[in-house]
């Protein structure tokens, strides 16, 4: 992780930005989602919610390099449970142009983490123990993500995102929640 964070800033200093006023941007995004969930023995679809954010270093007139990090949360019909898919990673960016209104390609590699529990048998008395399926599962991630950029003023950045999570890696890919994602939020530049 720290060789990680070393080429980062390596890269930050070595390369000449375009806008010498801003060097990197950061923020916080809220999303929503249609999520498809595929157990074993049964199926689940539906929206979900969540928040994260994003910080990415301007290291040329088109290439971004960062990293951002999000919590999508899906709730079971009837209140049965809850299923929280956390993902993170580095994220590599191309600008396309540098009007006010801008197209950019983002391309995130990094890990997640699921905690997925089902209620199977709810009793009202606190003196007999719930009945629940639990599962927590980690691996690797890779997010391909279409963006749009509006500058509201020269360090400030309204953002709309749409994402695809895809699992890489581990024997429990098929519990990862896949499906497309809306993301809005605001970008601030020093």
């Amino acid at each position: 992780m720290r060789f990680i964070l070393f080429i980062i800033t390596a890269c930050v200093f070595l390369f000449q930005k375009a806008d010498a006023n801003i060097r990197y941007q950061g923020g916080m995004l809220i999303h929503t989602g249609f999520l498809m969930i595929e157990h074993t023995n049964n199926h689940q679809n539906g929206l979900c919610y969540g928040f994260g954010g994003q910080l990415n270093f301007l290291i040329s007139d088109h290439i971004r390099l960062g990293s951002e990090g999000y919590s999508s949360y899906f709730h079971y019909p009837e209140d049965n449970g809850i299923f929280r898919l956390g993902w993170g990673g580095i994220l590599l960016g191309y600008q396309l142009n540098k009007k006010n209104l801008c197209p950019v390609l983002n391309l995130t590699i990094g890990g997640a983490s699921v905690n997925d529990m089902q209620f199977i048998e709810v009793n009202t008395r606190d003196e007999e123990p719930d009945k629940i399926i639990y599962r927590r599962h980690s691996g690797m991630v890779i997010s391909p993500a279409i963006v749009m950029e509006y500058k509201l003023k020269s360090k400030y950045t309204a953002i709309m995102k749409i994402d695809y999570l895809i699992p890489l890696t581990g024997s429990k890919t098929v519990l990862f929640a896949t499906g497309p994602r809306l993301y809005m939020g605001f970008l601030f530049g020093r």
